[in-house]
């Protein structure tokens, strides 16, 4: 019989959280209030002491802008979700070629830049 501590869904949930934080330069303190959620409910989050509610995980999904999915550990990308995405998506076809070019690059770039701060967040790297 397994533990809790064995559900391989709240250790996926758990590890992203943190590591998105992590990434993301912010304590459990600062990430909690900016998610206007109670620190201890990150923290037990995060340990995997307890699973987010739905409404939860799309607040999280849509402050960290991924999806679910990806929360849930049902995908191993963090695909771009949430209310920035559809914003960006829904501005594309006003949007000269050239400069989308140029957006795509960056958009390249940026990624580049999170998945290195990633890497070093779940290497406990600073």
């Amino acid at each position: 019989m397994g533990t809790e501590a064995d559900d391989p869904v709240k250790e996926a949930i758990s590890g992203r959280i943190r590591n998105l934080r992590v990434g993301k330069g912010l304590s459990q303190q600062e990430a909690a209030g900016k998610l206007g959620l109670q620190p201890a409910a990150l923290s037990h989050f995060e340990n995997g002491l307890r699973v987010p509610s739905f409404e939860n995980l799309r607040k999280l999904a849509d402050f960290y802008s991924v999806s679910v999915d990806y929360l849930l550990g049902r995908v191993e990308e963090p695909k771009a979700s949430g209310p920035e995405a559809e914003a960006l998506f829904r501005s594309i076809d006003g949007i000269d070629p050239d400069d989308l070019k140029a957006l795509v690059k960056m958009a390249q770039s940026l990624a580049e830049r999170n998945r290195r701060q990633r890497k070093a967040a779940e290497h406990g790297e600073g």
